[in-house]
């Protein structure tokens, strides 16, 4: 068969065309990430102010209703709410976006996957959200069974930001491929990212004890569980902290970036800094929030940074 010009130079068009499309789906894949993080300080806001139960134990409705009358005005029901409705929107995004991709992505492309696997973590934290509110383990709930909830909460959490951060980071950089790291380099971020999952579950535990009993410090075996737990926060930070900065020092090592090693060292220690002062000054609400979303930025960032080791220009 006779090979046609016209269809050699056609071909850099279409590529063009669609790495167009990926840049133009990885800006709104980075607005939702961006949006995602401020739901999930939405959520933080629920727990920290007891509103988990400020629409009752229905849902998705709010005391029945879709939106909550006049009637039921409570601050703390417009709060449990108005993060619905956000988590809501964001999964309506979501879906959106992964419909895009189902349909103008081949199958083997790693931002519909990653896409994809953004969807389904973000049904599943309405899931585990939504049981939190039928099973009433919320507000002033100290039960065990909530303490595992919690902890599931903040897993599938750093996953769905994991998953949106690698579909974000390829389509932003479609002319980028994978390749293999070397050996200690890899088994470095392996030990930073299943380390920060351990840190983030037991941070969230310790948010939890710290919203129930904030003016409690001295702690005894007769304490309740989660003053218990709440202690091995910090230990197990301090020492996947150090695990961190390896990584961070390998990282720069590896990539010939002197500001990346520097940046997750910089945020690794405003994080601890601002964790120690949200103790020091019993666990003001504001510092809880900063906590957390320097706790969601750094796992953004370490993902990110493993993803930009990994690319390699074709």
């Amino acid at each position: 068969m006779q090979h046609s010009p016209a269809l050699d130079a056609a071909e850099p068009a279409v590529q063009s065309q669609q790495a167009l499309a990926l840049r133009r789906l990885g800006h709104l894949l980075g607005l939702l990430l961006l949006l995602t993080v401020v739901v999930i300080l939405g959520g933080a806001l629920v727990r920290a102010t007891h509103s988990g139960d400020g629409c009752g134990d229905s849902w998705p409705s709010c005391h029945g209703d879709l939106v909550p009358s006049a009637d039921k005005s409570a601050q703390k029901t417009w709060v449990e709410w108005t993060h619905r409705a956000s988590s809501g929107l964001m999964w309506l995004l979501s879906a959106g976006l992964a419909l895009w991709s189902w349909r103008r992505l081949k199958a083997e492309d790693r931002v519909r996957r990653a896409t994809l696997l953004s969807f389904f973590f973000m049904t599943t934290e309405a899931l585990i959200g939504a049981l939190l509110v039928v099973l009433r383990l919320v507000a002033y709930n100290d039960s065990a069974l909530r303490v595992l909830w919690v902890a599931m909460h903040l897993l599938n959490t750093f996953l769905l930001l994991a998953a949106m951060t690698w579909a974000w980071w390829w389509a932003y950089r479609p002319e980028l491929k994978t390749q293999p790291l070397p050996p200690q380099l890899r088994w470095l971020l392996r030990l930073s990212l299943l380390g920060m999952l351990v840190v983030g579950c037991t941070g969230a535990i310790a948010a939890l004890a710290d919203t129930l009993f904030p003016a409690v410090k001295q702690v005894s075996p007769w304490s309740p569980l989660l003053l218990r737990l709440r202690m091995w926060h910090p230990l197990v930070a301090s020492g996947w902290g150090l695990i961190l900065v390896l990584s961070a020092v390998r990282l720069a090592e590896y990539t010939r970036n002197l500001w990346l090693g520097v940046v997750i060292v910089v945020v690794l220690l405003l994080q601890m800094m601002v964790g120690w002062i949200n103790i020091s000054l019993l666990t003001p609400i504001t510092a809880q929030l900063i906590h957390l979303a320097l706790a969601d930025g750094l796992w953004i960032l370490l993902v990110a940074s493993t993803a930009y080791a990994m690319g390699k220009r074709v």
